[in-house]
């Protein structure tokens, strides 16, 4: 079911490589999304941040979680059905990073959602490693603009 379902949001997302940070959706209901991401090794922002130790830069991880919540958002109002064209402005209203995300790390990114009227999501973001650590954290004020 998540499949096809994943594929339909993940088509919707205004992203791509080598920009898009999600995998695929595994969970998604009115409160909660899911996703997979597996950093790898090449891609480009590892080459320069650090050029002996490469490490994920925090403005990945929060645009990686930026983008689960724009794919909730999709879900909410029902882009991934109707496929109607949209702009999307985010804020990121506080961010905590806990651990360093190295490449090679497959993480689990979700959105949870705070509020969700008038096409404002409110919602608190996460990347847990597969040993359900919280790497990092953001809340979000993301603004739909849909056009017909």
């Amino acid at each position: 079911m998540y499949s096809e379902l994943s594929k339909k949001i993940l088509n919707c997302l205004p992203f791509c490589e080598p920009f898009l940070f999600i995998d695929k959706i595994t969970y998604v209901d009115d409160k909660k999304i899911i996703g997979e991401f597996f950093y790898r090794k090449d891609l480009f922002f590892y080459k320069g941040h650090f050029k002996n130790k490469p490490i994920t830069p925090a403005t990945i991880q929060i645009e990686t979680m930026g983008q689960i919540g724009v794919a909730h958002g999709i879900y909410l109002l029902n882009i991934h059905t109707t496929n109607k064209k949209f702009d999307v402005y985010a804020v990121t209203i506080e961010s905590e990073h806990n651990k360093i995300i190295l490449p090679e790390t497959h993480v689990f990114i979700e959105s949870n959602l705070i509020f969700f009227r008038l096409n404002y999501l409110k919602c608190k973001c996460l990347i847990k490693n597969s040993e359900n650590q919280i790497l990092a954290h953001s809340i979000y004020l993301l603004k739909f603009i849909i056009y017909d």
